[in-house]
């Protein structure tokens, strides 16, 4: 039996349609999409033009879900794209089959419609699709190859036979990440750069305000007091109005062909009582029109672009401009790093992040040559794992820096293992998502806006090594803990005096020129006589080959910049900021550098018989595999119990996030394991690079390495089990937990001297390509 489908996704244009399997009751939309197709359309789909629709659409939706299964695109409440298989012939083959409405085609909905039916064939036993295609009909076979599956034609008569596997290939799997980056770009632009604007509720309040900020900062399209003022179509609105007046407006806004919404208004998902409801509700009206939302319960949005200039937001004035892309959950916090002095390129405060997100943003910066750093301040994450499918490619163009609010406590799960115990104490799961995908983590907003000064006015320093060059030592020995603290290395400590604008200039020249820093700190406190201004233009001035950042102590109402001559030095008021941020930017240019490693395919796994294991095991329900039955699933991936073995005792384990999936931890091991807390975690999928760096990681990593004389351990042993254990779980969701405690690594190799596996129902299967 065919699974379930349901899912919105995005199209080129950046609007959002609505995929789910064809019901019964979609026979009378069906005719009407069939009818509205031009003569030619339906000629090419059916192989004449005089196909009668009434008899069609019944077809359509006379499936059962297994021999025959089909899908519908829905955009306003009518089908605007429909695809089938049905089973022929040899088991494992069914003909596929797609239209997509005249005025849709070109949208990216029929490669979507095909990975969606692709998706559900292969879970239903279909592993191969036939197409027949008029000779004549090019661009349909141009659809299936450019989708990216592993396509081949023959040729018969007047036809084409297109036949593929249902499988992605990697090479689709990339075209559909590239259209879904397109599709993100398109939808942000009418947010952040539309053409115009209304504001609905511009006689409140709130809705006076962003309307003033629009005209008085000079947005560059018309604006509109409500949709009645407007000629035509608008592509965004701001609405203002009280929470039990959104859903209306919403609708309005919807049958006015609006593109996207910002929605101010509180009262959603944030608040008691039937606020959530009320959100689910203004999502289903975006989905249903096609509209993109921010919000709601959110400050609003801003562009200091020249020739956009959108400050549709509650900020006093328009930020300095910049290049700095700025999500924010928290409208408040939004607010106040404009007025730390960024300089922003674009501006989201997402509040209840109903639709447009992170993933969102991120993918529209990546493509914004205006924006060069990305900042993201979360309280949640919607789809982790797209997230770090998403900012792993991005942040090797451009730097991500992130705060995630709730550091602590933030572990969800039951204690029920070992492996749980450990990811429990704190959220190491989402520093392992932040480390895999190559972002820059800060602990508070102020470390998260000092990184960001840094990184935009300045490249990553090369490597660790920073030379400091003072007028007072007391500072520079501050500044020399901290960088310590930081993982770098203090090269020199050169003090001046006397410390005029040309010693700085000078010294800080002659360093960088050296070639013995790969960064410099500039600290100044200013002495009771002379001219402060003076120094910091040397400083500016300075500014040259390697990155250099300026402390400025003492100095009332210093700026976040200092500027001369196009060359930027971001200020700091004391030196232990700048050294944190040139440790985070330190540790980013290493990640950008290191090689992320390959997907092992273990041959000698046998991944069947370990489903016949957990399918037997899950006949008596959820909960944890008998010894016998845990000895033969590590069997089937290569790992072997022997609870007498001696060596080095380690723990392997997996816990299933709900909202992160597997993930994999390795630590010191054996009854002292959840004591010692020495963890390093990761989210699959692995790479051997990933399990290199998690055994070195660790503090017991010198135990491994032959501590005080003991045999050194087989290593490479130990990052083998952490890796078929990442494909065991990939392989066959319904692990919900698993212990390898103790794994000992002897200098043979690696026994499992305990091992502990529960087995649960999967969850549900998160579809793709979909925007949910």
């Amino acid at each position: 039996m065919a699974t379930a489908l349901e899912t919105n996704v995005v199209l080129r244009d950046g609007s959002t349609a609505r995929v789910r399997a064809v019901q019964p009751s979609d026979a009378r939309a069906l005719r009407d999409f069939l009818a509205e197709l031009s003569e030619e359309s339906r000629r090419l789909r059916y192989f004449s033009g005089g196909v009668n629709v009434e008899r069609a659409a019944h077809h359509a939706v006379d499936v059962d879900g297994d021999e025959r299964f089909g899908v519908v695109a829905l955009q306003a409440g009518r089908v605007i794209a429909h695809a089938e298989y049905a089973r022929f012939g040899d088991e494992g083959w069914a003909e596929a089959s797609f239209m997509v409405a005249d005025r849709f085609q070109g949208q990216g909905l029929a490669t979507t419609m095909l990975a969606h039916l692709a998706g559900v064939a292969e879970s239903a036993g279909v592993h191969f699709f036939q197409a027949e295609v008029l000779a004549e009909n090019h661009r349909m076979v141009g659809v299936f190859r450019d989708s990216g599956f592993a396509v081949r034609t023959r040729s018969e008569p007047g036809e084409i036979i297109v036949e593929f596997p249902t499988t992605l290939s990697p090479g689709a799997v990339e075209r559909f990440e590239l259209r879904e980056r397109h599709a993100a770009v398109a939808a942000l632009r009418s947010v952040l750069a539309p053409a115009s604007v209304a504001v609905i509720g511009a006689s409140t309040e709130a809705g006076a305000a962003i309307l003033r900020n629009l005209v008085a900062e000079g947005f560059k399209g018309p604006v509109y007091q409500g949709l009645s003022e407007a000629p035509g179509p608008v592509e965004l609105a701001v609405i203002t109005v009280e929470a039990d007046m959104v859903l209306d407006a919403a609708r309005a806004c919807a049958g006015a062909g609006v593109r996207a919404l910002v929605v101010t208004s509180a009262g959603f998902a944030e608040a008691p009582g039937d606020g959530p409801e009320r959100q689910l509700e203004l999502l289903r009206i975006c989905r249903e029109a096609g509209m993109r939302l921010v919000g709601p319960n959110c400050q609003g949005v801003l562009n200091t672009a020249p020739d956009v200039r959108l400050d549709a937001s509650f900020a006093k004035a328009l930020p300095r401009p910049g290049e700095v892309g700025f999500m924010s959950q928290s409208g408040a916090l939004a607010l106040a790093a404009i007025e730390y002095g960024l300089g922003i390129s674009s501006m989201v405060s997402a509040g209840n992040k109903g639709d447009i997100s992170g993933n969102d943003l991120i993918q529209y910066w990546e493509e914004d040559p205006g924006t060069r750093v990305m900042l993201l301040y979360l309280e949640s994450f919607g789809n982790p794992r797209k997230f770090a499918r998403i900012a792993r490619r991005a942040a090797r163009s451009k730097p991500i820096l992130a705060v995630k609010s709730g550091r602590r406590g933030a572990g969800t799960h039951a204690a029920t293992s070992s492996t749980a115990a450990l990811l429990a104490a704190s959220d190491l799961t989402v520093d392992a998502l932040f480390h895999q995908a190559g972002v820059i983590r800060a602990d508070t907003l102020t470390e998260l806006l000092d990184v960001a000064h840094l990184l935009e006015s300045q490249e990553a320093p090369h490597g660790p090594r920073v030379a400091i060059v003072t007028n007072t030592s007391g500072p520079a020995a501050l500044c020399a803990d901290a960088c310590a603290a930081a993982g770098l290395e203090v090269a020199e400590v050169r003090r001046l005096d006397p410390a005029t604008p040309r010693d700085y200039s000078q010294a800080l020249r002659a360093i960088a020129d050296s070639g013995d820093a790969d960064a410099l700190v500039a600290i100044f406190i200013p002495p009771a006589v002379g001219d402060p201004g003076d120094v910091a233009g040397a400083i500016a001035e300075a500014s040259g080959s390697v990155p250099l950042l300026a402390v400025l102590m003492s100095q009332v109402n210093a700026p976040p910049t200092l500027e001369r001559d196009g060359k930027h030095v971001p200020v700091y008021a004391f030196p232990e900021n700048a050294a944190a941020a040139l440790g985070h930017a330190v540790r980013y240019r290493r990640w950008c550098a290191r090689d992320p490693g390959r997907k092992v395919a273990f041959e000698d796994v046998d991944g069947d018989e370990a489903a016949g294991v957990i399918a037997a095991a899950l006949r008596d329900g959820p909960g944890w595999l008998d010894d016998a039955a845990v000895a033969r699933l590590l069997a089937c991936y290569g790992l072997r119990m022997n609870p007498g073995g001696s060596g080095v005792e380690m723990i392997v384990g997996v816990v299933t996030d709900p909202l992160f999936g597997p993930v994999v931890a390795c630590g010191g091991g054996g009854t002292t394991a959840e004591l010692i807390g020495d963890a390093a975690v990761r989210i699959t999928p692995l790479t051997d690079s990933d399990a290199h760096e998690m055994v070195r990681s660790l503090q017991t990593f010198p135990l491994l390495e032959g501590y005080r004389g003991a045999p050194r351990a087989a290593v490479a042993a130990l990052e083998d089990a952490i890796l078929r254990v990442a494909a065991m779980v990939e392989g066959h969701p319904e692990i919900a937990e698993l212990d390898l405690n103790p794994a000992v690594v002897g200098a043979d190799g690696l026994t499992v001297g305990r091992a502990r596996v529960r087995v649960q129902p999967p969850p549900p299967r998160r579809l793709w390509p979909s925007v949910d």
